[in-house]
């Protein structure tokens, strides 16, 4: 727990200086300056290596636990939503992933759910630096309107995973079903 002390005694000092804030109406961009300055690049980077120690309670019924959603996680993964006429396309960044670990639901018709493990490298053992994200991970991503089961087509390539849904007509209920992967 010795390399939470540096983190934590830069989010201290951070805490300190916005107590100390001089919040004025007559020159609030000062202070905004002030607040900027003080939400750096290192500001971030101890809050993300301090939420890689954090372990969150599970939810939505889940018996094991996921990492919190931070630039420093598997968990946060960057994704794009598109919609055509028939069609919801969703693309996740997820480089190094373990494509016999990608599980993929739906429930109530349009909230995703992704559940994988990105492999770490073989020589962890002597890592000198550490800025990739590796372990399990799960993002759950609220689709534009409800989908359908059947002919969802999945790719992963070039550590992007495309999933494609025919969107649903009419009422959809709690539908809830789980998408099969061949990557």
């Amino acid at each position: 727990m010795k390399e939470m002390n540096d983190p934590l005694r830069n989010l201290h000092e951070a805490t300190e200086k916005l107590s100390k804030l001089n919040w004025t109406n007559q020159n609030p961009w000062s202070a905004l300056h002030q607040v900027q300055d003080i939400f750096n690049h290192e500001f971030w980077n101890n809050l993300g290596q301090l939420s890689s120690y954090a372990t969150p309670a599970p939810h939505d019924g889940e018996t094991e636990s996921t990492p919190p959603v931070s630039r420093h996680n598997p968990a946060n993964l960057p994704v794009d939503i598109f919609q055509t006429l028939s069609k919801v396309i969703v693309c996740c960044e997820i480089p190094g992933l373990d494509r016999n670990s990608l599980k993929l639901s739906i429930s109530q018709g349009s909230l995703l759910s992704i559940k994988g493990k990105i492999k770490g490298h073989d020589l962890s053992e002597y890592q000198v630096s550490k800025e990739r994200n590796y372990g399990s991970f799960q993002r759950k991503i609220q689709l534009p309107v409800p989908v359908m089961a059947s002919g969802v087509q999945t790719v992963y390539k070039d550590g992007l995973l495309e999933v494609q849904f025919s969107r649903q007509s009419g009422d959809v209920g709690d539908n809830s079903w789980n998408v099969t992967c061949d990557l």
